[in-house]
């Protein structure tokens, strides 16, 4: 298989920091990611993302989406959050499949829109 890294964008790479402002954890009833973290974030976060759930105070929700995740990640990269340790692999795989929905995304632009017929 080949080694696709140097084509992840920036937001979409594993945050290498340990300076923490928060936590993420994955809410399985509900199907989301949880945000709980200092104000500055969740308001950031809040206005950032205006369709994210936001009704309870502290936190904030995004649903468990491929695409949201890179979005989730681009906020960690600013604001570095501690993944729950019971969710750490739950979210390397949602990571991993943002990462490989973007490749095969970028993969799908270089091919022709259309073939002519033999």
């Amino acid at each position: 298989m080949q080694d696709n890294s140097h084509n992840i964008p920036q937001y979409l790479k594993p945050n290498t920091e340990n300076a923490s402002y928060g936590e993420l954890s994955f809410n399985a009833r509900s199907k989301c990611w949880t945000i709980k973290a200092e104000p500055m974030v969740i308001e950031f976060a809040k206005r950032l993302f205006p369709g994210a759930n936001n009704q309870k105070r502290g936190e904030i929700r995004f649903s468990d989406h491929r695409r949201i995740i890179g979005d989730i990640n681009w906020l960690m990269i600013r604001y570095p959050l501690t993944v729950r340790e019971k969710d750490k692999s739950r979210w390397e795989n949602a990571l991993k499949n943002a990462q490989d929905y973007h490749i095969q995304k970028q993969a799908n632009k270089l091919k022709p829109k259309r073939i002519k017929p033999p």
